[in-house]
């Protein structure tokens, strides 16, 4: 399996833009040949500008179907819910018709709320166009973090889940939010495309080190190893 490809940008506006426009393209092709698209989308501040840009693109949204790789366990009220970002950025404009799935529920309790979600997620068409991935300093991609309880079910290859929940252990990275909901690696690997977008060298020397030595236990080592040169990585300083 061949290795990822990787693209480097002069500033996070420049990969922004080609970001936006690589997945209105996938998505548009997708819409043609199918008649639907699914797009898997992760949170943080380096998707942002994307998304902004790709909720202006001239595609037919009522076709598209839009899911979260992961999210925080919290309202969309809260500032760390990955739900809200989405919505206040992508689906404004033209792609307020877009069908969104969010991972969330009004469950209390995690894994019960994971388990509604996970036939939730059953209704997103797969295989799944694209998949946007972001990646820690911890090297974690989704919300597979490093130790963190129920990391082994979400990477499982065999698992016929899409959605479980995870706890990772408190860090600067997780900060209080230590409920989280993620898409498995088994349900992502069915993704057709898949980015990973990180800006800063931090993040690049943790990425180039994991692509480096294959017998990391990073979990953006995983995903290396499960999308191979379905993945594309996209970085600016």
């Amino acid at each position: 399996m061949s290795n990822p490809s990787f693209l480097k940008f002069k500033s996070p506006d420049a990969l922004s833009d080609v970001v936006a426009q690589t997945l209105a393209f996938i998505l548009g092709k997708s819409i043609s040949e199918n008649g639907h698209a699914s797009l898997l989308l992760s949170g943080g501040s380096t998707p942002r500008g994307a998304y902004e840009r790709l909720g202006q693109a001239a595609l037919n949204w009522e076709h598209v179907h839009i899911g979260l790789v992961d999210d925080r366990w919290v309202d969309e009220t809260d500032p760390g819910s990955n739900a809200a970002m989405i919505k206040s950025t992508l689906l404004k404009g033209r792609a307020i018709n877009a069908d969104f799935h969010p991972l969330t529920t009004e469950h209390k309790d995690l894994e019960a709320g994971c388990l509604l979600s996970n036939y939730t997620y059953a209704d997103l068409i797969q295989p799944y166009s694209i998949a946007v991935l972001g990646m820690g300093p911890d090297g974690h991609t989704a919300s597979w973090f490093p130790d963190a309880l129920g990391l082994s079910e979400a990477l499982d290859p065999n698992s016929d889940k899409i959605v479980v929940p995870v706890r990772p252990k408190q860090s600067k990275v997780t900060g209080d939010y230590l409920e989280r909901a993620t898409l498995t690696l088994a349900a992502l690997s069915k993704a057709k495309t898949v980015l990973l977008l990180i800006t800063g060298p931090v993040k690049r020397r943790v990425y180039q080190d994991a692509l480096n030595d294959p017998s990391s236990d990073l979990p953006i080592r995983k995903a290396i190893d499960a999308f191979g040169d379905r993945l594309t990585v996209y970085w600016a300083p």
